[in-house]
């Protein structure tokens, strides 16, 4: 009898050697499976950190897309970072103009990374946006105590008082960023953009010509100068600008066709050729 308990209890041993061998192996292979998700994250996150460089405003499918594949990550508290919710505040701001939930998101990424000056800056665009303008500057200036020679914060301030009519500020603020980015792209745009509003529209094309040189691969400089062209009624300028603009983003194809700048050259068969027309019914809708 006593050998048959003897059994029983190596037989219970062996059981459970295997059950905490099949529990440390499930273990091992759900972080197996963390550490190549957090690897995929970061490949993600360091894409999106790159590709927001050159489209703050995320306005590019190519950076619309590694930005919702880094917000979706912050669905899983093992791979939720700043970074994450940095991408779902952007994701909610400019994909689904949700204020509210880009502003939570922008929160958590402070808290994960307080140190960190994005965020911050994203705050301050919703505040202004929805007229904090108090808590907007006090959100600019931590990010620009965080990092005082990052440019974007002046950059964004600019583009906002530009929005709102207030271009002696716009022109303050992307002086500032200039000094401290003079050969960024995005900052020369944001210049040029503001002095084709203020009615200069030959020291905006030298300057969108000079952004065109840092870097060629931005749209807007290119549709910019078309549509400055378009208004002299010079199409043959105006023509091969917007096609470019349109190569490199297609969402020009239909931006130009409601676009009164291209009223002067709207009937001439290229324009019509290069851009999305809308049909009878579209046009009465």
């Amino acid at each position: 009898m006593q050998s048959h308990k003897t059994i029983w209890r190596i037989t219970g041993a062996v059981v459970a050697l295997a059950m905490c061998a099949f529990a440390v192996r499930h273990y091992l292979i759900e972080l197996d499976q963390i550490a190549l998700a957090r690897a995929s994250r970061d490949t993600h996150i360091d894409d999106m950190l790159e590709k927001l460089s050159g489209d703050p405003r995320v306005r590019r499918p190519a950076t619309q897309r590694v930005v919702e594949m880094v917000a979706r990550f912050s669905e899983d508290r093992a791979l939720d970072t700043a970074e994450t919710q940095y991408a779902l505040g952007l994701r909610r701001y400019y994909g689904d103009s949700d204020f509210d939930g880009a502003e939570e998101a922008y929160n958590r990424a402070i808290a994960l990374k307080p140190e960190w000056s994005w965020p911050f800056n994203g705050l301050a665009i919703i505040y202004f946006s929805t007229e904090r303008e108090e808590k907007a500057h006090e959100a600019w200036a931590e990010a620009m105590r965080l990092d005082p020679q990052w440019s974007r914060p002046h950059s964004d301030m600019a583009i906002l008082y530009r929005w709102a009519n207030r271009m002696d500020d716009a022109v303050v603020e992307v002086e500032k960023a200039l000094a401290l980015d003079p050969d960024g792209a995005i900052t020369n745009y944001n210049y040029a953009y503001i002095l084709d509003v203020m009615g200069k529209p030959n020291k905006a094309r030298t300057v969108y010509k000079k952004v065109i040189q840092l870097d060629p691969t931005l749209p807007w400089p290119y549709y910019n100068l078309a549509c400055g062209f378009a208004r002299n009624g010079n199409e043959e300028e105006a023509m091969p600008m917007l096609l470019k603009s349109i190569k490199l983003d297609d969402t020009f194809r239909l931006e130009a066709w409601d676009d009164p700048d291209f009223d002067g050259i709207r009937d001439s068969k290229a324009f019509r050729s290069a851009v999305v027309v809308p049909s009878s019914e579209e046009k009465g809708a």
